[in-house]
């Protein structure tokens, strides 16, 4: 999870502050990473799921880190990401699954000496930006449609073995 947030957090950076270049057509593959970008009545529903019912008006939007679960020989790809979604009840994660058109699909590039902040809020506290040691390349993806979007919520029912860590005091 930790890895999820440190790259959400990256290609935010990146996204909002990286000298940005946009190449269509991106060849994908299973098991790529992409930002999943959702908006107005899908982001909607998917903010009322995690529970965020007060961010969840028409202009919603959310964006999460995700996989490339499938590629279709039509040319669409799945796209998946699963995340924890707080319930009174117990534990419970939300998977997202869009099909898309391979068009939708955009890879934005940074290159190599572009500077950039390691949090959005940086540039208003006058901190200093890095320069990028690499090209940055991130696909990215936006969904905005509930029919291009499957939202499924799991509830945990029962768990055998494993170990078991005790939580911080």
């Amino acid at each position: 999870m930790a890895i999820r947030t440190s790259l959400a957090g990256a290609i935010v950076v990146l996204t909002c502050f990286g000298a940005l270049a946009v190449e269509p057509k991106v060849a994908v593959k299973p098991g790529d990473q992409v930002i999943l970008q959702v908006k107005s009545d899908a982001a909607a529903e998917l903010m009322r799921r995690l529970g965020h019912k007060d961010k969840a008006g028409t202009g919603a939007f959310c964006s999460t880190p995700a996989h490339v679960a499938q590629v279709f020989p039509t040319g669409q790809v799945r796209v998946e990401t699963s995340l924890p979604a707080p319930n009174a009840n117990g534990e419970r994660m939300l998977t997202i699954s869009a099909i898309v058109s391979a068009s939708q699909l955009v890879q934005r590039v940074s290159p190599e000496g572009a500077e950039i902040y390691s949090s959005p809020g940086d540039a208003k506290a006058g901190v200093k930006p890095v320069a990028l040691q690499t090209e940055e390349r991130l696909t990215e993806v936006t969904v905005s449609d509930l029919k291009q979007v499957k939202l499924r919520t799991w509830q945990l029912v029962d768990e055998v073995g494993g170990v078991k860590v005790e939580k911080a005091r």
